[in-house]
């Protein structure tokens, strides 16, 4: 089984895009990607589009157009738009984290890991006990929220399911 492990990092989190089409282009396909904040960002996205130089074309694209209007995208866009607004944005504007994952949780609400077409696999921290916390079934959306917290800034998540 070959695993990808997509780290955080923020803006950074965009160098995974040619890591995925190095991988494509060495005619590696990986079974599972675990991601963490914007690895797991990246992980679904590339699960959605299922194609590095597409997922790198959608990624160009809305970083040239995060002033664009929303409503405007299909809803693979939205999702991608979403993603370079959070981590092209200033820290002023990524305070607002929780208003833009608002935004997204339409078009994410109903979708379940299960749904995805390549297995994914989200890390997060319980803030209790300190331990880490596998997201591998259920809610992406709320798995999304969990990876990306950040704690004293973004409240944290319940994961009860």
């Amino acid at each position: 089984m070959r695993v990808l492990v997509l780290p955080g990092g923020g803006a950074k989190g965009f160098a995974l895009l040619g890591v995925l089409k190095a991988l494509e282009e060495c005619g590696m396909d990986p079974d599972v990607m675990v991601g963490v904040s914007i690895g797991a960002l990246i992980a679904v996205g590339y699960s959605i589009v299922g194609d590095a130089n597409r997922l790198i074309e959608i990624s160009e694209t809305l970083s040239r157009k995060v002033g664009s209007i929303l409503p405007s995208f299909n809803t693979k866009s939205r999702f991608f738009r979403f993603i370079a607004s959070i981590y092209v944005s200033t820290f002023s504007q990524v305070m607002s984290l929780e208003r833009r994952m608002k935004l997204l949780k339409p078009h994410l609400k109903d979708l379940k890991f299960e749904d995805l077409k390549k297995r994914v696999v989200m890390i997060s921290t319980d803030l209790k006990s300190g331990e880490m916390v596998i997201h591998e079934t259920g809610s992406v959306y709320k798995a999304l929220i969990s990876t990306m917290s950040i704690p004293g800034i973004f409240p944290s998540v319940e994961m009860n399911d």
